[in-house]
């Protein structure tokens, strides 16, 4: 639009790929001149920067102390993507946290972990690595309903004297 107050303004998006970027313009001195800036700005935009989506590292099931399972199976929360630098593009790394072992009990969606994507020394991006399922912790009272359970299941014997 354009006003007396404001000159000639543009707000203007272009999608290129999964990129998709907006420019704003004000101030301008002709409705050409907004045009051919917006037009700056969106080329400039599409020729620095790119769209980013992590990798899925595919994570080792984690042991699980004192649990009713002996592991739980991870599983990552990935952000849908980020819009980053050309240039960072060449430098990422992603730092995966040692992982040994986790105490019962466990819920389902519980982080365990945290990867994180770093662009030289800068962190652009993180996520979670959360448990796939509910482990529940092995007490006494667990295991007497398993041995229970497994008592159930045995054969009965007429034992005759």
């Amino acid at each position: 639009g354009t006003t007396d107050g404001a000159g000639h303004c543009l707000c203007a998006t272009a999608k290129h790929g999964e990129l998709e970027l907006c420019s704003v313009v004000l101030g301008c001195r002709s409705s050409d001149g907004r045009f051919e800036a917006s037009k700056q700005l969106l080329s400039h935009g599409f020729g620095k920067y790119c769209f980013y989506t992590a990798e899925v590292i595919a994570a080792e099931p984690l042991k699980v102390i004192h649990g009713t399972q002996e592991e739980v199976t991870l599983q990552a929360e990935i952000p849908e993507g980020i819009v980053i630098s050309r240039d960072d593009l060449q430098n990422l790394r992603t730092e995966i946290p040692e992982m040994e072992e986790v105490q019962a009990p466990v819920e389902a969606g519980q982080p365990l972990a945290q990867v994180k994507i770093f662009a030289g020394d800068k962190e652009i991006c993180s996520y979670d690595l959360t448990a796939a399922e509910s482990v529940e912790e092995l007490n006494f009272g667990k295991c007497l309903q398993l041995l229970w359970q497994a008592a159930a299941l045995l054969p009965l014997r007429k034992v005759c004297f």
